[in-house]
């Protein structure tokens, strides 16, 4: 099953093509890896997929709904319940502790029955975060990742997308996330896409592709 596909995706910015009739699927069970120089539009790729980014033209289909046959409102609500996110800092509130941060994402989903705090607990458990209480600003980075990877995939998305996720950590760390990130598919049943310059965290992927002129290319 598909849970991301882009098709012949054109866009600009300031007169400097980023991406050049771009396609790529993502299936569910599947990790992706994406790599490039700086400013070839990686972290963009990531904008489109969440509907922040309306291109120029061509497809962008999210869990099987055209993010652009949808309002600003309605993709929100598609993004908070469909698709998870992982930043390079982990991007936590920091006076909250791991619990509150991983429940604040359920809270937005919107979701009638969502998830429960023993739900959170019992992931939160099983990435190796033991004390839910301590606040996320005393925690290490590695730490913060896999809370952040606890927020992602709190609301079971169909699609999880991180953003060189590993850029601020050790080897030690790095290692752990990225062997984390890279079996949520396995789990979970979701694709999950990773931007990247590390090539050992690229090569956990079961794919990896690297942008050049605007298109995606040397995938393995």
């Amino acid at each position: 099953m598909v849970v991301a596909r882009l098709r012949e995706v054109s866009h600009t910015i300031a007169d400097r093509v980023l991406f050049d009739r771009l396609s790529l699927e993502v299936a569910a069970g599947e990790s992706v890896a994406v790599m490039g120089p700086s400013g070839t539009g990686k972290t963009t790729l990531l904008s489109v997929l969440l509907g922040l980014v309306r291109p120029e033209s061509g497809l962008v289909e999210v869990a099987g709904r055209d993010l652009s046959s949808m309002g600003a409102s309605a993709r929100a609500r598609h993004r908070a319940g469909h698709v998870g996110m992982v930043f390079q800092f982990g991007e936590l509130l920091p006076e909250l502790s791991a619990m509150e941060n991983v429940m604040l994402a359920a809270m937005l989903a919107g979701r009638r029955r969502g998830p429960s705090r023993d739900d959170a607990r019992k992931l939160l458990a099983a990435l190796g975060i033991e004390d839910v209480g301590v606040p996320a600003g005393a925690m290490s980075g590695g730490e913060r990742q896999r809370v952040a990877i606890a927020r992602a995939v709190i609301n079971r998305p169909r699609l999880v997308l991180a953003d060189e996720p590993t850029g601020a950590l050790d080897a030690a760390n790095r290692d752990h996330v990225a062997e984390l990130l890279h079996a949520l598919p396995r789990q979970w049943s979701c694709g999950v896409v990773v931007v990247t310059h590390d090539e050992k965290v690229a090569w956990g992927a079961d794919r990896v592709v690297t942008f050049a002129g605007g298109r995606l290319a040397g995938v393995s």
